[in-house]
């Protein structure tokens, strides 16, 4: 590979990535309502890269429902090629800014984890979340749609919450990171993968980059 682009764009239909998440089924995309999609696509928060005109990687934020001040971090999968850049961090600082900017920072951001998924429990380590030892009964609402439910737990995934100084480390790392209009992402091989980030258009509008590095500095919100 050495040197590749993978475009970030945000999905404009709630069937635009349906192919993608089937052709990669696993245990940890767990299946989700159809109109979770579509109220993540409406927002503007169903995110993915693309590579020669091909989805590569995607992810979202999910709410528990209406008015409710809670999102889900979910559906995150990387096509094997692609592993190894980081792209998992970057979703989750891309998600962790666009619930700043839609939902606001009062928002409550999660995270549903397989205790298996050995790279993604890393990744929320990493990131700074707790465990939600007492979560809402409404995180599973999608339980009884699960090909892995068993008797012995009331979800196959454990859940997690992010501290609002831990979102604001992640905004301000992702800030930092887009400033140029155009992400570098290594791994260990030397292989390089370049990311411009004008397909979502609030990453680089200067009056919502300033609320979100107000957010990340503490001094408002």
């Amino acid at each position: 590979m050495q040197k590749a682009l993978a475009w970030l764009k945000s999905a404009q239909r709630p069937s635009e990535l349906a192919e993608f998440y089937e052709s990669h089924r696993t245990r940890f995309l767990v299946p989700r309502p159809a109109e979770d999609f579509g109220r993540a696509v409406a927002r503007g928060q169903h995110f993915y890269l693309e590579c020669n005109g091909t989805p590569i990687a995607a992810t979202g934020v999910f709410d528990y429902g209406e008015g409710l001040p809670y999102v889900e971090l979910s559906e995150t999968f990387v096509v094997e090629d692609y592993r190894g850049f980081g792209i998992q961090g970057l979703f989750l600082r891309l998600r962790v800014a666009s619930t700043v900017m839609y939902q606001g920072p009062e928002a409550v951001i999660t995270a549903a984890v397989d205790p298996a998924n050995e790279r993604s429990l890393a990744n929320a380590a990493h990131a700074g979340f707790e465990r939600w030892a007492e979560p809402r009964s409404e995180v599973y609402a999608s339980c009884s749609r699960c090909p892995y439910a068993t008797r012995e737990r009331a979800c196959c995934c454990d859940f997690y919450r992010l501290p609002t100084e831990q979102a604001r480390i992640q905004v301000g790392r992702f800030l930092e990171e887009t400033a140029g209009g155009v992400l570098r992402l290594r791994r260990r091989s030397g292989d390089e993968l370049g990311v411009p980030v004008a397909g979502v258009r609030w990453v680089t509008n200067g009056d919502q980059r300033e609320a979100l590095r107000q957010f990340s500095a503490g001094t408002i919100w």
